[in-house]
This record gives C-alpha cells, sequence and structure tokens, in this order.
C-alpha cells in the first residue's frame, strides 16, 4: 500500500511539473526561437546599467488579460556585460500564449513599486512581448520582441506645488462665481 502511495505521488508530481509554463528572462542572447539583444541604458542614453544596482522583475499575464503578476526572483545586471541580464529559466504557472513584462529598477529600494513612488529613482520598463511558454521537453522561448530602453528618473510633485495649483483652482471658482 506504501509503495503505491508514493508512486501515485510522484507521479502526481511529475505531471504536475509538466503543466508548468517556462521561458527564458533575459534581454540578451539567443536560442532556437531567436535571438534577442535590447540593452539597458542609463538616463544619459549612453551608460549601460551594470552590476547589482540595478534589477530586472519579470511579470506575466495570461495572453490579452493585462492582470500582471511578479514571477520569479528579481534578476541584477551582469556585471562583465553591462546593459544586460541574465535571469535563465522562469517557471510560472500559466501554460499556452502569455504576455511578458520586464520592469528595471534600483535594487537598493527593493521593487519597482517602491522606485516607481521614490524621487529621483531610476526606473524602466520594457513594452510587453507575447510568448507561447514552454512545457514538456520543448525548448524554452527567449522574449523575442523586447527592443532598447533608456532608464528614466522619477518626479515626484512637491506637496507645496500640489498645495499651489489647488489655491489658484479654488481662486479660479470663486471669480467665476462672483462674476
Amino acid at each position: 500500500m506504501k509503495k503505491l502511495a508514493i508512486i501515485a505521488v510522484s507521479l502526481l508530481g511529475a505531471l504536475s511539473a509538466m503543466a508548468q509554463g517556462r521561458f527564458i528572462n533575459e534581454n540578451g542572447g539567443s536560442s532556437v526561437n531567436g535571438v534577442v539583444n535590447a540593452p539597458v541604458t542609463d538616463v544619459d542614453g549612453v551608460t549601460k546599467a551594470s552590476g547589482p544596482s540595478y534589477s530586472a522583475q519579470a511579470y506575466i499575464a495570461a495572453a490579452g488579460s493585462g492582470n500582471y503578476t511578479a514571477v520569479g526572483a528579481p534578476v541584477p545586471f551582469d556585471i562583465n556585460i553591462p546593459g544586460y541580464f541574465f535571469g535563465g529559466t522562469t517557471i510560472t504557472t500559466l501554460t499556452g500564449d502569455a504576455s511578458v513584462l520586464i520592469r528595471v529598477y534600483q535594487t537598493a529600494l527593493g521593487s519597482y513599486q517602491t522606485a516607481a513612488s521614490t524621487a529621483g529613482a531610476k526606473i524602466g520598463s520594457f513594452a510587453p512581448v507575447t510568448v507561447t511558454l514552454s512545457t514538456g521537453t520543448s525548448p524554452d522561448p527567449v522574449l523575442l520582441g523586447l527592443a532598447p530602453i533608456t532608464l528614466t528618473t522619477v518626479v515626484v510633485p512637491e506637496p507645496s506645488t500640489i498645495a499651489l495649483g489647488v489655491v489658484g483652482a479654488a481662486a479660479l471658482l470663486l471669480r467665476r462665481r462672483r462674476a
């Protein structure tokens, strides 16, 4: 009876592993599916992002849904090949066609969401690409369609600027009321 239970659990584990989708999470490299060459440059448009000070996080959604969720761990940029990250195979519970979005941020800030709301932070986002996730023994697809990006600096308005805008809007409304 124990042998039967062990065989059943092993078979279930093997089948569930086959039902997971995979893709190669990198912005430079090649596979049987094609070649990707999409470096990331700093805000100056020349210097390439390099080393562990920058990270790339993959987000995935079922094709056409737009509901992206983070998948895999953030990947640091390569020290020896500036502008590129090589995250290897990323495994997801999705199968079939999926939309993959890669967001880049300064690692010290912890996440893309935090960086996107921090004044002066450097962030970037690749346009989403659609891939057919591999399963079983099929080769893992690369992210064909990624285009090079340049990081931008986050600008968060000062509270005084927002307050001044509110006061100006109120003054305009009061003036209209009197007229």
